[in-house]
């Protein structure tokens, strides 16, 4: 087993403490019906190396307890972000640490969140009917893909092709 470096632990700190800042700073577009979660462009981290998944994850945690679901979304959001970060990092190791790989696996938190979002405000408000499930997803996934799939993969890009940003996010 490999030992955590301080600034291993340091830097997920700053990760996990972005993710949140970022989260409710921009609480009207993260928390609404087409959801544009600014943060979850950290999630593609796990593109770069698997030590981000915890730091995104307690992330999750903490922006999701806070926000308008609570609890059972603070517990499930974070488990749907860990399971997509370690897609993403599989789709990484399967596919090779290419631009058609980060494009693909950019593609995991926006069908999770697709499926988790809709399932939970369901749950959750037995106001919301089942017949709502599909247009839910389709907004959920609009906003995740513009986030994750087009920024998220500009920015991404950007880190990997300028050593001294790579070097930034680099675990060792």
């Amino acid at each position: 087993m490999q030992k955590t470096s301080t600034r291993q632990l340091a830097m997920s700190g700053l990760v996990a403490a972005l993710y949140v800042v970022l989260t409710l700073a921009l609480a009207s577009l993260s928390y609404q019906g087409v959801q544009f979660r600014v943060s979850e462009v950290l999630v593609l981290l796990g593109f770069i190396h698997p030590g981000f998944i915890p730091a995104v994850t307690v992330g999750t945690f903490i922006a999701n307890l806070v926000g308008p679901f609570g609890i059972i979304d603070a517990i499930a959001g974070a488990m749907t972000t860990a399971l997509a970060m370690g897609l993403i990092w599989q789709t990484r190791k399967l596919f090779g640490d290419k631009l058609v790989s980060l494009c693909v696996a950019s593609l995991w938190p926006v069908i999770l969140n697709a499926l988790y979002v809709p399932l939970l405000i369901i749950a959750i408000d037995p106001t919301t009917p089942w017949e709502a499930f599909a247009s839910i997803a389709i907004s959920v996934a609009f906003g995740e893909f513009v986030v994750v799939s087009i920024a998220g993969v500009a920015i991404i890009q950007v880190i990997k092709n300028h050593p001294s940003l790579m070097h930034l996010f680099k675990q060792q």
